[in-house]
């Protein structure tokens, strides 16, 4: 897709390309996402599934950094859930699927391309 050589990178993960063509079957049910914006300050990731998103920003101060949201309910993601007893279990899961995956996903330049 990106037609990066593995032999100028050492690239961890799973291929998306089944999703975005339509072939195949892609069996992962919750993806990592890294971003940052051109002119943001803060770092986040993003731990997302059909139904729920995880957000946690590595620039804030613990107790500020995160937010979870009910994507069923909320696409827009405006109601953070982070505090509900309701949604208790579902945080925990995906904050131990965003410690799972914290150091999973590396690129690694190996020589100039």
């Amino acid at each position: 897709l990106l037609q990066l050589s593995s032999e100028d990178y050492n690239l961890k993960g799973n291929s998306i390309l089944p999703l975005i063509t339509g072939d195949g079957e892609y069996t992962q049910s919750k993806f990592r996402v890294d971003c940052r914006y051109i002119f943001q300050k803060e770092r986040r990731v993003c731990i997302r599934g059909k139904e729920f998103k995880y957000i946690t920003y590595l620039d804030k101060p613990p107790g500020k950094n995160e937010e979870f949201f009910d994507l069923s309910n909320d696409p827009d993601e405006k109601n953070n859930l982070i505090l509900s007893e309701k949604y208790l279990d579902k945080i925990q899961e995906f904050k131990l699927e965003f410690e799972k995956k914290k150091n999973y996903i590396k690129l690694i330049r190996k020589k100039p391309v």
